[in-house]
C-alpha cells in the first residue's frame, strides 16, 4: 500500500512526469526586470518635441505604426520573461514518486555464471539462453507485466554472481533503475585483444563458476540492518555450485539464523541443449552439450529457510511465489526515489533571444521614434 507523499518545493506532477525549476531563485529577478522595463517605457514616453500649436494635431488619426509602438516593450518583456525562466533551468522526468509505503525487503539473487548460457529455453519462437530468462523473469516480477502486478511497494536489492559476486544494487524502490542497471549485465566471455582474437581464457574460466554460497551470504549482509519484518533473498540460478569460500548449506544456515527466507527459482532443464564455444578466432559456435539442472540443491536450500523451490518452466511459478510472499508481514518504510531530469532551458533561452532580438530590430527601424 502507497501513501500519501509530501511534494517537494519549485515541482509539479501530473500524469507520471515530473517538472521542476532547478534554480528557482531566479525568478525573483523577473520584479526587478519588469521595474526597470515599465520605468524606460513611461520615460520614452515623456519625450516630446515643441510645436506651436498642438490643436492641429488632435484630429490626425494614428497611423498603424504608431499603434504598434508598444509591441517593442511588450516584446523585450516577453524576451526577458523567457530568459529568466531559462536561468531558472527548468526540467522534466519520467518517474512515479514514491516515499512511503508497506512492503517486505529482498534481495533478489541473479546467477550469470557459465552455464546460464546454456540455450535451453525458447522465448518467441526463439531459442534463448538461460540467462535472458532470468532478466525476464526479474522484469515480470518486480516491474510487473499483463500477467503480474509487479513489486512497487517492496524495496528491492540486486546482486549478480558468477565466479564472483556483484553486489549492483542496494534495497530500493527505484526499480526502473534496477532493470536499466541488470540490462547492462551479460554473460562472461573470453578476454580479446583489438582484433576480437582470444588472448586468454583464464578470466572466463574464473567468471564461469557458480558460488553460489557466497551470493546468498552476500544477500543476508544487504538485508542485515533491514528494520522491516519480512526479509527475503529471491535465488535464481540452475543450483549447480562449484566454487566459493561459502557452501550453499552453510549460507542457508546463516540465512536461517538471521530469520531471513530464501526463495529459489531453478532456471534450466537435465539433458543436451546448444552452448556457445568460442573458437581461436575468437568465433562463437553453439555445440549440443549436456546441461544440467540441480533442482535438489535449491530445495534445500530453500526448505532450510522456510521457504519454497519453483520451477522457471512452470506457468503458474511467479504467481506463486508472489501469492507466497505477499502473505508475509510488510513494513512501512520511507525512501525518496530520485528522477534522472532532462533540461528544458534551451527553448526558453532561443525563444527569449529571438523576441529580444526582433524588439531590438523594431526599435532601430520601423518602429524607431525620434527623439531616442
Amino acid at each position: 500500500m502507497t501513501l500519501p507523499t509530501t511534494l517537494p518545493s519549485a515541482s509539479l506532477f501530473a500524469a507520471g512526469r515530473t517538472l521542476r525549476l532547478a534554480d528557482p531563485l531566479w525568478l525573483l529577478a523577473a520584479v526587478p526586470f519588469l521595474a526597470v522595463l515599465v520605468w524606460c517605457t513611461k520615460r520614452r514616453g515623456r519625450q516630446a518635441v515643441l510645436f506651436p500649436a498642438v490643436g492641429l494635431l488632435r484630429s490626425i488619426r494614428p497611423t498603424i505604426r504608431q499603434r504598434l509602438l508598444v509591441l517593442v516593450p511588450i516584446l523585450f518583456g516577453a524576451g526577458g520573461l523567457a530568459a529568466i525562466i531559462a536561468l531558472a533551468r527548468p526540467q522534466a522526468g519520467e518517474e512515479d514518486y514514491r516515499v512511503r509505503s508497506e512492503g517486505i525487503d529482498m534481495v533478489l539473487c541473479l546467477d550469470r555464471s557459465g552455464s546460464m548460457a546454456a540455450m535451453d529455453f525458447t522465448m518467441d519462437r526463439k531459442r534463448v539462453d538461460r540467462f535472458t530468462v532470468v532478466k525476464q523473469i526479474f522484469r515480470d516480477f518486480i516491474l510487473g507485466s499483463d500477467r503480474y502486478s509487479g513489486r512497487p511497494d517492496d524495496r528491492v536489492g540486486l546482486i549478480t554472481f558468477g565466479g564472483y559476486v556483484d553486489s549492483l544494487c542496494p534495497l530500493t524502490l527505484d526499480h526502473e533503475a534496477l532493470a536499466e542497471t541488470l540490462e547492462m549485465v551479460n554473460l562472461p566471455e573470453p578476454l580479446r585483444d583489438a582484433h576480437g582474437r582470444i588472448i586468454s581464457n583464464d578470466i572466463l574460466d574464473e567468471e564461469s563458476a557458480t558460488a553460489i554460497g557466497d551470493a546468498l551470504v552476500t544477500a543476508v549482509e544487504r538485508l542485515e540492518t533491514s528494520r522491516a519484518r519480512s526479509r527475503v533473498v529471491v535465488l535464481l540460478s540452475d543450483g549447480k555450485q562449484n566454487t566459493g569460500a561459502v557452501s550453499a548449506e552453510e549460507a542457508a544456515a546463516i540465512a536461517k539464523k538471521k530469520g531471513i527466507r530464501v526463495y529459489t527459482i531453478g532456471i534450466g532443464s537435465t539433458g543436451v541443449a546448444p552452448f556457445p564455444q568460442y573458437g581461436p578466432d575468437g568465433q562463437k559456435v553453439l555445440v549440443n552439450q549436456p546441461v544440467e539442472l540441480d533442482e535438489r540443491a535449491l530445495k534445500q536450500i530453500a526448505s532450510a529457510t522456510g521457504a519454497e523451490y519453483f520451477n522457471a518452466r512452470s506457468s503458474g511459478a511467479l504467481d506463486e511465489i508472489c501469492r507466497k510472499i505477499d502473505e508475509l508481514e510488510k513494513t512501512e518504510h520511507t525512501e525518496r526515489v530520485f528522477t534522472r531530469y532532462r533540461e528544458l532551458y534551451f527553448p526558453w533561452l532561443a525563444w527569449g533571444a529571438a523576441l529580444i532580438g526582433l524588439a531590438s530590430v523594431l526599435n532601430l527601424t520601423w518602429l524607431k521614434t525620434t527623439p531616442q
